[in-house]
C-alpha cells in the first residue's frame, strides 16, 4: 500500500508544494510521486487543453487496489472520474491551487483573441467548471488553498494553505547595513515583472530574481539594469544556501505584484508571500486581494509608499519589529505544523473516521426507548452490577452512560479518537485490534457497528476473545450484505458517490455466514443470531415486525433454559441475513 501523487507540475526541480506534500505524507506512508507530462494525443485536445484525458488514462493504470491517491491540478482531473466509473474503492483526494477554469480561459483568449466569441470554447469552459465543482461529491476530498477556492466549491472543500519549505532554513538578518530587494518565483509580465523593474531603476538597491524568466521582452529588460541578478529557479536546499548568503549582507525586501487580470490572479494565494513571510522578509505589493490582508497585518507596504517603507527599514529597531510581524503571521497561518497536521488528517485512516463522524461524537442525545441494540445489551447482559463491561467502538459514548446510569460502575469504552475527558465514560483511545487490556480483563463486551470497518475481521475478534474472561459473553453488529438497506447503500456509494454514505467507502459488506465461521474458527459458541430492522421503521413500526423477539427473557436466562424452536431459530437466521444490521451473541469458551 503507498500513496500515490499523481501531478502535472515541474519535476526539474519540484514544486515546493509537491515536495512538502512528499515531505509529510511520507511520514504515514510510502509516497510515490508520479509527474505526469503532456503528449500530442488527440484525446488530450479534445477540450482545449482543459483536461488531458489519455493522461489520466494511463495514471489509472498505475492505481493498485490498496492504493491512497492524491490528484493534482485540473488537467489530470478525469483521473478521479474514472477510478469511480471503474468501480475502484481507493481514498481519492483533488486538490487545486488556483481557478484553473479560469486561468486556462484567460490564456486561451490571450493567444487566440477570436476564441473570445466562441461558443464552443465557452461550453467547454462550462463544463470544466462544472465537472469540478461536483469532485467534492466523487472525492474522499478536495483540497484548496485560498478561501476564494473554498468559496469556489461552495465551502466543500478543505483549505490547506501553502507552507514554506524555507521555514527555519533561513531567516532576515535585521543588524546588517545595506537593503536589498528580492524576487521569488515566475518572473512574467503578468506577475508585475516590468512595473518590479520600473521601481527598482528609482532606486540604488540590489533586486535578487529567483526564478524562471519564460517571456523575451522580459529576458530582454533585465540586463539593462546593473542592480538587477537573475538567477534561474532552484531547488528549496539550494535557495536557502543563496539567501542564507545575502543575509549575512543585506536586509531584504521582497516583491509581489500579480496582476488581477482573472478571477485566479485577482483571488489566489501567492507563494512567494508566503515564502517571504517565513524568512522574515516584508514585502512591497498592490492591492489585490489576498495580498492587502497581509500589508495591512503589518507585514509590508503597498507600490504608492515604496519610499516612506524604504526609509523607515533604515532603521534596526524598525526592522526587527516588521521582521518579528512576518514570522508571527506566518506561524499563525501557514507553518509546517500546521500543513502537516491537516493533509495527515486527509490520509490517515482514523482521522478520516473521526471527522465523517464529528457530528455524531459532538452529539449529546440520549438512547431512544426503542433503540434495537439497547435491547439486545440488556438482554443478554449479566445480572450483577459488578461485572465487567466493555464498549469496543463507543462512538459518543451513548450505550456506555446509559449503562452507568443503570448501574454498571466499571464500564470501559474505546474508541479510534482522541477526546475531552468526560466523568461518566472512562475511555481511552484504541482500536479492536489492539486493545490495552490484559488477558480475561471483562464479563461482558458489545460492539456495535464496528466490525465491517476491519480489513480483517478475525483479527478483531480474536482481540475480543482475548480480553474477555472464559465465560464471557461478546455482543457485535454490524450490516448486513443482502438486505434492501445495504444495496441502497451501495448504490449511493459506488454510482452516486454520496456525501451521506462516505463513510463506506472502502467498507466490504460480508454474509453473516462468514462471521458464524470466524466466530467459531476463533473459539466462541453462538448463543443467537439476529437482526433488527427487516423493513423501513414506519413500516415496521406499524406492522410490529421490526425484529424477531428474544425467546431468552431474564428468567430464562437465570434458570439458562433458552432453546427457541425451529420457526424461531430460521426467523432469526432469516433476519441476521437480510435485515438492516445482523447481530450476534457468543460466548468465550476459553
Amino acid at each position: 500500500m503507498s500513496i500515490k501523487l499523481f501531478t502535472t507540475y515541474s519535476d526539474q526541480p519540484a514544486h515546493p508544494r509537491t515536495e512538502s506534500i512528499q515531505k509529510t505524507l511520507g511520514k504515514l506512508d510510502r509516497v510515490e510521486v508520479i509527474y505526469v507530462k503532456k503528449t500530442r494525443h488527440i484525446l488530450n485536445q479534445l477540450f482545449f487543453g482543459y483536461f488531458w484525458l489519455y493522461e489520466s488514462y494511463r495514471c489509472l493504470q498505475h492505481i493498485e487496489k490498496q492504493d491512497d491517491v492524491l490528484i493534482q491540478d485540473l488537467r489530470l482531473l478525469p483521473l478521479l472520474y474514472l477510478i469511480r466509473l471503474t468501480g475502484k474503492k481507493n481514498l481519492v483526494v483533488y486538490e487545486t491551487l488556483d481557478n484553473n477554469v479560469a486561468s486556462k480561459h484567460h490564456q486561451l483568449t490571450t493567444q487566440y483573441p477570436s476564441f473570445h466569441f466562441s461558443l464552443l470554447l465557452n461550453i467547454i469552459r462550462y463544463i470544466a467548471r462544472k465537472f469540478e465543482q461536483l469532485s467534492p461529491r466523487f472525492s474522499d476530498s478536495v483540497v484548496v488553498n485560498s478561501l476564494a477556492l473554498a468559496s469556489y466549491f461552495n465551502n466543500d472543500a478543505k483549505l490547506i494553505y501553502y507552507t514554506s519549505p524555507l521555514e527555519q532554513k533561513c531567516n532576515n538578518n535585521p543588524r546588517t547595513t545595506s537593503l536589498a530587494f528580492i524576487y521569488l518565483g515566475l518572473f512574467t509580465i503578468d506577475k508585475g515583472a516590468l512595473h518590479i523593474l520600473e521601481l527598482v531603476s528609482r532606486t540604488s538597491l540590489p533586486l535578487f530574481i529567483f526564478g524562471s524568466v519564460l517571456e523575451k521582452k522580459v529576458a530582454n529588460e533585465i540586463p539593462k539594469f546593473a542592480n538587477v541578478h537573475h538567477i534561474e529557479r532552484l531547488p528549496s536546499d539550494e535557495l536557502a544556501d543563496h539567501i542564507n548568503r545575502l543575509t549575512n549582507k543585506y536586509f531584504l525586501i521582497g516583491w509581489s505584484l500579480i496582476e488581477p487580470i482573472h478571477s485566479s490572479y485577482a483571488t489566489q494565494e501567492a507563494n512567494k508571500e508566503i515564502d517571504y513571510l517565513a524568512i522574515g522578509i516584508p514585502f512591497i505589493g498592490n492591492h489585490r486581494e489576498t495580498t492587502w490582508q497581509k500589508i495591512n497585518a503589518g507585514c509590508g507596504a503597498y507600490t504608492e509608499n515604496i519610499e516612506t517603507f524604504l526609509q523607515e527599514m533604515q532603521q534596526g529597531e524598525n526592522r526587527e519589529i516588521i521582521r518579528d510581524v512576518c514570522l508571527t503571521y506566518y506561524k499563525d497561518h501557514y507553518a509546517n505544523e500546521i500543513f502537516n497536521s491537516r493533509f495527515h488528517a486527509l490520509f490517515d485512516r482514523n482521522k478520516r473516521i473521526e471527522s465523517i463522524y464529528s457530528q455524531e461524537l459532538s452529539s449529546t442525545n440520549a438512547l431512544p426507548q426503542n433503540d434495537d441494540q439497547k435491547k439486545f445489551i440488556l438482554d443478554h447482559i449479566p445480572f450483577e452490577k459488578s461485572v465487567s463491561v466493555l464498549d469496543a467502538g463507543c462512538g459518543n459514548g451513548r450505550y456506555s452512560k446509559y449503562l452507568k446510569a443503570e448501574g454498571y460502575h466499571t464500564v470501559f469504552s474505546v474508541d479510534l479518537f482522541d477526546r475531552s475527558p468526560e466523568k461518566e465514560l472512562s475511555y481511552c483511545a484504541a482500536t479492536i485490534e489492539n486493545l490495552p487490556f490484559k488477558d480475561d480483563s471483562f464479563d461482558f463486551i458489545f460492539s456495535n457497528s464496528v466490525i465491517y470497518y476491519l480489513a480483517n475481521p478475525e483479527n478483531g475478534l480474536i482481540e475480543l476473545k482475548r480480553v474477555l474472561k472464559p465465560g464471557g459473553t461478546l455482543i457485535f453488529s454490524g450490516h448486513t450484505k443482502y438486505s434492501i438497506y445495504t444495496l441502497s447503500r451501495v448504490i449511493k456509494r459506488d454510482f452516486f458517490h454520496s456525501r451521506h454514505v462516505r463513510h463506506l467507502r472502502g467498507v466490504t459488506f460480508r454474509g453473516t455466514d462468514y462471521y458464524r465461521l470466524a466466530l467459531q474458527q476463533t473459539g466462541f459458541e453462538i448463543l443467537e443470531e439476529n437482526g433488527f430492522r427487516f423493513l423501513p421503521r414506519p413500516i415496521g413500526l406499524l406492522l410490529g415486525k421490526c425484529r424477531i423477539p428474544n425467546s431468552s427473557t431474564k428468567k430464562a436466562k437465570q434458570s439458562n433454559t433458552t432453546n427457541p424452536d425451529v420457526i424461531t431459530k430460521i426467523k432469526r437466521r432469516l433476519m441476521s441475513s437480510h435485515a438492516y444490521h445482523f447481530i450476534f451473541i457468543a460466548k468465550n469458551n476459553g
